[in-house]
């Protein structure tokens, strides 16, 4: 049984993923093939040929072509004033790639992808869960619990109630794209201080026989920081502008980081005001959360150490892109009756490429090169206090470098953070994230559960601040990716080599792009290597080095 999974075109973070005889075999995003940031509004044509491929799979053999989207709200989705994408330019896009398909798509609801596709991998039968995002199919989520059989929803989200919504209408009023920058507001959260004279509480109580439930009224905050008109990004409310002035002259301002850190607070107060109703209804101890805001790392920290939650899994590809998996899922459950066992132990579901075809785009390039041991080789360099691109496997799904393509740099160095952002063209005050050896998550953090997807935050223990300031952010906190030898044996090995050399860990780990999508094939990433500061890449068993440099 074959399932092609896709996600709508009116998305962002197209992508498409393949699960073949209740496997998942491949699963990549659009933007990696095409190179366009996040494939807002594309057919992920490239996706899907990668994806077939990877499966080894014959359009032909294509059983179900299932699309996380729900057919009705397809029909009138406009997705801009000048673009409206509709089911037939979505069955014309698909006939493109084969003409059988038409008569095998399946569509399901945007939450209803999101919520099975963390709650399958998670693999623990029955669960609570809650999405969030913007808005999709006319929602902004669900809630509700998954009984090890169906969904069983307790409620939906409403757009003027949506938590992605709000905290869009934040970053946008700090001046930054709304939908994309998201993450920019989480991190300047961190340097100030919580403040609802400067940004009022909007808030929506829901009253009913099982509960309290805070909800988040998203169109008072749009009114109260835009016009109507403006709550895309446009005009401030003229009782705004002197606070949007100060902003833009200096991102740093205390108006900026006190609107930031309150938007923080009050987005977890909402979150947490969902899980408790779910818990005090269902008594159940598992949750599941998808959807794009919940790629806030800060929450999602602070959502596992609450009291009622036991066992906590969001999967890597929360975006979204997620959308393709969920839909796959739903499409083997409707055929076969069954929940496919879809193993979320790594991310690495992405391109790949042999040794010999690394070596073959290092040469068409003239590039001389030396064959090395990668897990010695890299700690040696990362102990020399080089900046490392780092390539290896298959490229990892969702937006987190997980290691397959990273830059890699010493934690041990404080001015490693300005000196990587300054590589990455990213804004001084934004924090890196560590990479450590599972073996010493607890010792180094107080997280006491594994992080191999980079997606919760927690704080880094007081004995071990000092002793890496580069991945330690202002208020003490990281957002660690923890590694183990089954998940990249060569990162497990080399961070205990770099741990002999240094007594750390841990590596400085950050995104192998400079404003582009994550590097995907040997071309994209000595193409990123030479057109930045990067000193050496490792690409598999091969380094180079910036001229003029070496070990």
């Amino acid at each position: 049984m074959i399932i092609l999974g896709i996600t709508y075109v009116a998305s962002r973070n197209t992508a498409a993923c393949i699960i073949k005889d209740g496997k998942l075999v491949a699963f990549s995003e659009e933007e990696r093939h095409n190179r366009v940031k996040a494939a807002p509004y594309y057919f992920p044509a490239d996706a899907i040929e990668f994806c077939l491929q990877k499966a080894g799979v014959e359009k032909s053999e294509v059983d179900i072509v299932a699309i996380g989207q729900d057919e009705k709200m397809a029909h009138s989705n406009s997705i801009s004033p000048n673009i409206t994408t509709n089911t037939p330019i979505m069955y014309g896009a698909i006939a493109n790639m084969c003409e059988d398909w038409v008569g095998k798509i399946r569509w399901y609801p945007h939450h209803d992808c999101h919520a099975i596709s963390s709650i399958i991998p998670s693999k623990f039968g029955k669960t609570n869960y809650l999405t969030a995002d913007a808005v999709g199919d006319m929602n902004a989520g669900v809630y509700g619990y998954f009984d090890g059989e169906k969904l069983n929803h307790l409620g939906e989200i409403e757009p003027k109630k949506s938590l992605g919504a709000f905290y869009s209408h934040v970053t946008t009023f700090l001046g930054w794209i709304r939908n994309v920058e998201e993450g920019k507001t989480m991190g300047l959260a961190c340097y100030g201080n919580i403040d609802n004279k400067l940004l009022p509480e909007y808030s929506l109580a829901t009253i009913g026989n099982d509960g309290d439930l805070l909800e988040c009224d998203a169109d008072g905050y749009r009114d109260y920081l835009f016009s109507q008109d403006g709550a895309m990004g446009g005009e401030v409310r003229e009782e705004m502008r002197w606070l949007r002035q100060e902003i833009m002259e200096n991102t740093m301002s205390k108006s900026s980081v006190n609107i930031a850190a309150t938007a923080q607070h009050y987005f977890e107060q909402y979150v947490f005001s969902y899980i408790d109703y779910l818990s005090g209804i269902s008594k159940s101890k598992n949750l599941c959360v998808a959807g794009g805001a919940f790629l806030n790392c800060t929450t999602n920290g602070k959502i596992y150490k609450r009291g009622n939650i036991e066992n906590f899994f969001i999967q890597p590809a929360s975006n979204d892109s997620g959308l393709a998996l969920g839909a796959a899922i739903f499409g083997h459950r409707e055929v076969t009756n069954e929940w496919p066992d879809v193993d979320f132990n790594t991310a690495y579901w992405g391109s790949e490429f042999t040794d010999s075809e690394i070596e073959s785009s290092l040469k068409s390039h003239n590039l001389q090169y030396e064959v090395v041991n990668p897990s010695s080789h890299l700690a040696d360099l990362i102990h020399s206090n080089m900046v490392v691109g780092y390539f290896e496997g298959r490229s990892e799904v969702g937006p987190r470098a997980l290691c397959h393509r990273s830059i890699l740099a010493n934690p041990t160095i404080k001015e490693n953070l300005d000196r990587v952002n300054k590589i990455k063209k990213r804004e001084w005050w934004r924090p890196l994230a560590p990479t450590i050896a599972e073996d010493y998550l607890n010792e180094i953090t107080d997280l006491e559960v594994s992080s191999p997807f980079m997606l919760m935050a927690c704080q880094v223990r007081d004995e071990w601040k000092d002793k890496l300031p580069a991945v330690t952010h202002v208020d003490g906190s990281c957002r660690p990716q923890s590694v183990n030898e089954s998940q990249n044996k060569i990162i497990y090995d080399s961070l205990l080599q770099f741990k002999k050399l240094s007594g750390v860990p841990v590596f400085l780990n950050t995104s192998f792009n400079i404003q582009e999508p994550l590097v995907d094939s040997p071309s994209d990433a000595i193409k990123t290597f030479k057109n930045s500061k990067l000193d050496a890449l490792i690409m598999n068993k091969f380094c180079i080095y910036r001229r003029g440099i070496k070990l």
